[in-house]
């Protein structure tokens, strides 16, 4: 897929083996600090990204949320309830623990997919 669409990885292994693999098979692969966010950024801003894809756990959207990086949020939710103290959460990283902390979406924006919905909007002005 990588010599289909351009694909950049940014990558903070040490694991020159897999490093070379993804250059083999046609990905460009920035070595960068991926737990600093910021500098993974900017380093993508000097190759004039102008928009970027965040796809991934928890965690991940969790590091991005709690550091301001967002601008736009897309979720998707079927219809299906799970719960529970150790079920799964859609953002990980700090959270907000009052409805008055919570991340606030404007112009929301919603498709429904079969039985599912996509919701996707921007994070509302403090």
């Amino acid at each position: 897929t990588a010599h289909e669409t351009p694909t950049l990885v940014i990558s903070g292994s040490n694991d020159d083996a897999k490093i070379e693999k993804l250059i083999e098979s046609g990905v460009d692969v920035v070595r960068e600090n991926a737990r600093d966010l910021t500098a993974v950024l900017e380093s993508l801003r000097t190759r004039d990204l102008q928009s970027v894809l965040v796809e991934g756990g928890t965690e991940i959207a969790g590091a991005f949320t709690d550091a301001k990086l967002v601008d736009k949020l897309t979720f998707i939710v079927a219809p299906i309830v799970i719960g529970g103290h150790h079920a799964p959460s859609a953002i990980g990283g700090h959270g907000a623990n009052s409805l008055e902390a919570a991340l606030r979406l404007r112009d929301l924006e919603i498709i429904k997919h079969g039985g599912d919905y996509e919701f996707t909007g921007y994070p509302a002005e403090d």
